[in-house]
């Protein structure tokens, strides 16, 4: 606990980032049965973030991928992340369907026009993400469903979460390729949650590097 409570940002208590993740181990097969080096390493990304699991809020998550532990961040950890940067007003992401009014406007602000239907929307379209920043400009990055299915399938392989919550990890992603294009300093904090998520025969020399 001593290096998990000494990564703890933003006042987060590691010990209730290490029951939440005991928590969720009781009632997911999978991820108990995944490496205790793992486990520690979600929790150590989440405490350098200052944020606790919450499956329910839309994030973040702590989910198996094989035998490792991995955090997903989901659009309300990347929301928060990116909130407490001081640069934003509102960040979010949301869906548009086929009888909605979607234009990007790049030249006026915001950057977009969407405007629900009163009535059958038909099928869910695409997804994006909006943020605005502290001066009032705004930037927006849309995907339609034919760049989010090549996305699943080219990075993520079509995996369970993509089959049970698609247009959730559709969000997710729209919203993370946008901050990755506005944060591209290396040590910037957006940067780094979206950069650290690697594979478990490295996670120790990133923590040391850290403790240095």
């Amino acid at each position: 606990m001593g290096k998990l409570s000494k990564a703890a940002a933003f006042g987060v208590d590691a010990q209730k980032i290490a029951q939440e993740i005991f928590v969720l181990e009781m009632h997911n097969a999978q991820l108990a049965q995944c490496t205790p080096k793992s486990v520690f390493f979600a929790a150590w990304k989440l405490a350098k973030q200052g944020l606790v699991p919450n499956h329910a809020a839309g994030g973040p998550y702590v989910v198996p991928r094989g035998k490792s532990a991995v955090v997903d961040w989901g659009v309300a950890g990347l929301t928060s992340i990116a909130m407490r940067t001081g640069r934003y007003k509102r960040v979010w992401a949301a869906v548009y369907h086929e009888h909605d009014s979607f234009e990007i406007r790049r030249h006026e602000q915001p950057p977009f026009h969407h405007i629900e239907t009163n009535d059958d929307p038909g099928e869910t379209s695409g997804a994006y993400a909006y943020a605005e920043l502290v001066d009032g400009s705004g930037q927006v990055l849309r995907m339609r469903k034919a760049e989010v299915d090549e996305h699943r399938e080219l990075f993520a392989g079509g995996g369970d979460a993509w089959k049970t919550s698609y247009w959730a990890m559709a969000k997710k992603t729209v919203l993370k390729k946008l901050l990755r294009s506005l944060h591209c300093e290396q040590h910037d904090p957006v940067n780094e949650a979206i950069r650290i998520d690697i594979p478990d025969d490295l996670d120790s020399t990133i923590i040391e590097e850290e403790e240095e």
